[in-house]
C-alpha cells in the first residue's frame, strides 16, 4: 500500500473511534427515547438527558453525517437508523451499542503492571 493510501487509511480508522463513541454516548444517555415522531428541539432533549446543549448538538451533527439522526435547524429528527437506538423499538440495538461501545478492550490488551 502506498504511503498516501496508508496515511488516509489510518486517519479513517482513527476517526471512526469518534463516531463509535458518539453513538455510544447517545445510547447511554437515552437520546433516541426523547426524540419524538415529529422531532424534538435539541435543547429539550439535552435538558431531558442532563447533557450540555451545544455538546449534544455537535455529537448529533456528527451522527447525522452518517444518517443516524437528522438535524433540522434546532430540531433533532429520527432516521431509520436512529430509531434503532430507542429502547422501545422491537429491533432495538441500544443494548448492543452499549455493550460494544463500553468495551474494555484496552484492559484486555494491556499487561498488568507489577
Amino acid at each position: 500500500m502506498p504511503v498516501i493510501e496508508a496515511t488516509d487509511h489510518v486517519r479513517h480508522v482513527a476517526a471512526g473511534h469518534h463516531l463509535a463513541r458518539a453513538l455510544h454516548v447517545v445510547a447511554e444517555l437515552g437520546v433516541a427515547d426523547l426524540v419524538g415522531a415529529e422531532g424534538t428541539p435539541i435543547d429539550v432533549v439535552a435538558l431531558g438527558v442532563g447533557a450540555d446543549q451545544d455538546a449534544l448538538r455537535r455529537v448529533l451533527r456528527l451522527l447525522a453525517t452518517e444518517e443516524i439522526f437528522e438535524l433540522d435547524g434546532p430540531t433533532a429528527r429520527h432516521t431509520a437508523a436512529s430509531r434503532l437506538l430507542r429502547s422501545d423499538h422491537p429491533a432495538s440495538l441500544r443494548s448492543y451499542v452499549l455493550r460494544v461501545g463500553g468495551s474494555r478492550l484496552e484492559c484486555v490488551v494491556r499487561r498488568p503492571r507489577a
